[in-house]
């Protein structure tokens, strides 16, 4: 009976044993595919996250493109209109007192032909006062800075000549500081050019 018994006890924890490692396993095989579902999940998940990012992003670079496009056309409307007054100032106030200027005409007064031609300056400055004060907040600062600095020097000039004498003993003064500031203008006027070049030049580069 020891002998029937230890058999038995022997296949039994053979039986055990083998039972308990078929059981462990299949434990392990079920938290496995547990594991790999809830991975799978997750990997789902996201997956849809990043897919619905992505497309997100793809519109928010859409619209961005869009804008700086419509961007893009406004402001080249606005350099257009501004370039085309710029030349109307730039003209009226370089007028002003050129170094050879005509003789008065018979009956006209050098007060009327000041008074006609500082006319023809604040027009063509009214213009471009508007263009670029109703348009500030759509171009660079860096070029309304030098749109203002222009002001600055046609203010100056167009009171030297209003208050100037072309003859007289301050004659050569009167024509030589017209000259100077004729200089100034130009220059200015170039900057501010080279200010719509550089402009246009980021744009093409973006």
């Amino acid at each position: 009976m020891s002998i029937k018994t230890s058999v038995i006890t022997i296949v039994m924890g053979f039986v055990g044993a083998f039972l308990g490692a078929y059981i462990k396993r299949k434990g392990e095989n079920v938290a496995t595919k547990e594991d790999i579902g809830e991975i799978t999940t997750v990997v789902e998940e996201s997956k849809s996250f990043y897919t619905k990012e992505l497309e997100h992003l793809k519109n928010d670079l859409a619209m961005k493109r869009h804008f700086s496009g419509v961007r893009y056309e406004h402001e080249i409307e606005i350099y257009e209109m501004l370039w085309s007054e710029l030349c109307k100032l730039a003209e009226a106030v370089l007028s002003l007192r050129p170094a050879f200027d005509s003789s008065l005409k018979l009956g006209e007064t050098e007060d009327a032909r000041k008074q006609e031609r500082l006319q023809k300056f604040y027009d063509a400055f009214q213009s471009l006062r508007i263009v670029v004060l109703h348009n500030r907040p759509f171009y660079p600062e860096t070029i309304w800075n030098d749109v203002r600095d222009l002001f600055h020097l046609c203010n100056s000039e167009t009171v030297s000549y209003q208050y100037g004498k072309s003859d007289g003993k301050d004659w050569y003064n009167y024509w030589n500081e017209g000259t100077e500031n004729s200089k100034k203008i130009e220059t200015q006027v170039n900057k501010i050019c080279e200010a719509i070049r550089f402009r246009l030049a980021k744009f093409d580069q973006a």
